[in-house]
C-alpha cells in the first residue's frame, strides 16, 4: 500500500484500498461525546460513515473511531476529519457521508493500514 503524501489529491486517495466494515465501528464526536455514525468503509486516509441524523456539510470534526470486540474496545483512534460529501441512501434511508482525515497520529495510521489490509477483509 503506498504511503500517503500530504499533497495527495482526492482522486489519488480514492485509489487506496477501502475496507468495508464487517462489524459496528462507532464514530464519536469528541466535542459532544455523541455517536455521529458507524463506519461503512475505511481507508488510511478517510472514511464513509452511515448515520441516522446526518452531519454538517463541509464540517470539521474531531472524532474517536472505536473498534469494538465483545469484551469492549479493541482499539480507539483519534482523527481530525473533514466532511467532503453526504447523501441519503435510497435503499436504507440512512445518511451517508464521506470524510478525509486531516489529522491522525502516525502510529495510528500504521495500525489502520494493517487493519485495512488484514487477510479475509472485503473491499469497496
Amino acid at each position: 500500500c503506498p504511503d500517503v503524501q500530504p499533497n495527495m489529491t482526492i482522486e489519488d486517495s480514492r485509489r487506496l484500498k477501502r475496507r468495508k466494515a464487517d462489524a459496528s465501528i462507532q464514530v464519536v464526536d469528541c466535542m459532544t461525546q455523541l455517536t455521529i455514525g458507524f463506519i461503512a468503509d475505511l481507508s488510511e486516509v478517510g472514511m464513509m460513515l452511515s448515520s441516522v441524523n446526518g452531519v454538517r456539510s463541509d464540517g470539521l470534526y474531531q472524532c474517536e473511531i472505536r473498534f469494538l470486540k465483545q469484551s469492549g474496545i479493541e482499539k480507539s483512534i483519534l482523527v481530525g476529519a473533514h466532511e467532503l460529501w453526504s447523501s441519503i441512501n435510497a435503499k436504507t434511508g440512512k445518511n451517508e457521508a464521506g470524510f478525509r482525515f486531516i489529522d491522525i497520529n502516525p502510529e495510528d495510521r500504521i495500525w489502520l493500514r494493517g487493519w485495512v489490509n488484514e487477510p479475509g477483509s472485503s473491499y469497496g
